[in-house]
């Protein structure tokens, strides 16, 4: 698969992540529009079984997840240059 492809509400294609413990992620993606809300995309991706990609997303479904009461402190560090959304402060 090259570039994106769409056929009527579906998109297809790969797309690349860079993850901060995994490394590159090659996934590939079809995109489905949802006819009962406007304006809204299901998207789901995917790693060809033993690819390095395949391997990254099992390792990160293999850490625990958060409970509840856990702060993002406690979860592991961004590489350096990595951004995360912060919330801003309503006028």
């Amino acid at each position: 698969m090259g570039r994106p492809t769409t056929s009527g509400c579906t998109a297809t294609g790969i797309k690349h992540f860079r993850h901060p413990a995994v490394g590159t992620l090659d996934l590939m993606f079809e995109a489905m529009a949802l006819e009962a809300d406007e304006g809204l995309t299901l998207t789901a991706y995917t790693a060809e079984p033993g690819a390095p990609s395949h391997d990254g997303l099992q390792l990160l479904a293999s850490w625990p997840q958060p409970t509840r009461g856990k702060t993002t402190r406690e979860r592991p560090a961004l590489a350096s240059g990595a951004r995360t959304a912060r919330p801003t402060a309503a006028a």
